[in-house]
């Protein structure tokens, strides 16, 4: 479903100054699944450069200058997901006859709350346009595209607050193009924060964890400041956060500057510097050596995470195809190749394409053998994954040998577009190095999946 929606939609406002609103309550949205557009299928782009895809179109009904822009993610707690992750954002002022790019830009995924103020987009300067067009380049894991309001100023806001109206989830990634909505000619800085030169920047809510960080704004005397809010696994928004990503051991030692040190194991002898903020995250454990000193003025915080190891190899297909394997039986026929288009992260995913089959799931296999499992142990597994067109998908764990025994297994249908599947079981039996995971995708002939970041883990 593709909508163009009108300059007097409820979802879209194009306004003058900052005295008019598009909502009752100035900023907040509702978490009513209707209050917003929603796409399940591409169609054809008015920008025939961007091809079939996700869209929307604001038509005007005379070309007007555009500057500040609010956004609203989708915000029904079941459907954040859906929300617009990548877009990319082009106008026309000719009605559409043709098109520029504005910029590539990331849209934070929304929290499912009544208390939504959105965040801040770019600022397009003032640029001439009868028609705005967004374009979904990814969402946040969901079967469907969704956006659900948008606010346009014509009038140039030079906003004197940093404002960033929005949470994101521990180890989301690295959030790209952000603004605070203030005058042009400054730099962003603060702790994951990345200027890139152009009034946006990005924010690495990897390296900086869970809480509120400060991010400050510098135009020449000017410093204003501002926070963004990052939520622990734990929170109930955060559905299939990955925890402690880090996984390295590192060694600090000289002058320690105001930054978050991130390790699997960390050793220090250092002096942390005077007035500095340190925080050294990490998953295992830190050996403070001799010498190891924090100065006056100083905070210095160590953090121990609860992380699980993922004991698949290659679980993001980075490193090649190995030791992935295809297991085809019973005369099906398929193939298995890495793609590095639209991975759902890092620059290549699994591509299972399934030509021929006799419609039974296990006459494919996608697997990975050698694993263990320990009596009573709980484990997890999760994997991001589409289909074209969608389609049904299931994982076991099965022995390696006869009586090729199944310990556990679980049943999916695959969304066309990326989104994360995970189960949990607790094993009945030991078992060592006999184990094979296994997707089985032989349910379907002419059915293309792509398999992204496989894990398999101990819970306890």
């Amino acid at each position: 479903m593709t909508k163009i929606l009108s300059l007097l939609t409820t979802l879209f406002a194009l306004i003058s100054g900052s005295n008019l609103n598009a909502q009752v309550f100035p900023d907040r949205h509702t978490t009513n699944a209707y209050d917003g557009w929603v796409s399940c299928t591409k169609s054809n782009n008015p920008n025939t450069v961007r091809g079939s895809s996700h869209w929307i179109r604001y038509h005007f009904n005379t070309a007007s200058p555009l500057y500040d822009m609010i956004i609203w993610n989708l915000n029904h707690p079941e459907y954040i997901k859906d929300g617009l992750n990548k877009v990319i954002i082009d106008v026309s002022n000719n009605n559409g006859s043709s098109w520029t790019m504005i910029d590539t830009f990331t849209f934070p995924k929304a929290p499912g709350s009544g208390f939504y103020e959105g965040f801040r987009g770019p600022d397009m300067g003032g640029v001439m346009a009868t028609d705005l067009l967004i374009t979904g380049i990814s969402n946040h894991g969901g079967g469907c595209y969704g956006l659900s309001e948008v606010r346009i100023y014509t009038t140039d806001q030079n906003n004197p607050d940093l404002e960033f109206a929005f949470t994101t989830c521990e180890n989301d990634g690295v959030q790209l193009n952000l603004s605070g909505g203030v005058a042009y000619g400054g730099s962003y800085s603060g702790i994951g924060v990345t200027n890139n030169g152009d009034e946006t920047f990005n924010f690495d809510v990897d390296k900086v964890g869970p809480g509120i960080h400060e991010i400050k704004y510098t135009y020449g005397a000017t410093v204003l400041t501002g926070h963004i809010t990052v939520l622990a696994c734990q929170d109930p928004t955060c559905q299939e956060c990955e925890q402690c990503k880090t996984a390295e051991q590192i060694t600090i030692n000289g002058p320690i500057a105001t930054d978050i040190y991130s390790g699997y194991q960390l050793f220090s002898g250092g002096q942390v510097n005077n007035n500095a903020d340190v925080r050294f995250r990490i998953n295992n454990s830190a050996q403070l050596n001799s010498g190891f000193q924090v100065g006056s003025s100083s905070n210095f915080v160590i953090d121990f995470r609860t992380c699980y190891t993922n004991v698949l190899l290659n679980s993001d297909f980075e490193n090649g195809t190995s030791p992935w394997t295809l297991g085809l039986h019973n005369g099906a026929t398929a193939t298995y190749t890495l793609d590095t288009n639209n991975p759902y992260e890092g620059t290549n995913s699994a591509k299972v394409q399934v030509n021929s089959t006799s419609g039974t799931d296990w006459h494919v296999q996608f697997q990975q053998g050698n694993q263990t499992i320990q009596s009573g142990a709980h484990y997890r597994v999760s994997f991001a994954a589409r289909a074209n067109s969608g389609g049904p998908m299931s994982v076991i764990f099965q022995e390696n040998s006869s009586p090729w025994q199944v310990y556990a297994s679980k049943d999916f249908i695959v969304s066309e577009n990326w989104e994360t599947y995970a189960f949990e079981f607790t094993a009945e039996a030991t078992v060592n190095n006999n184990i094979g995971i296994r997707a089985l995708l032989g349910s379907t002939p002419n059915k293309t999946f792509w398999i992204d970041n496989f894990r398999f883990m101990k819970l306890d």
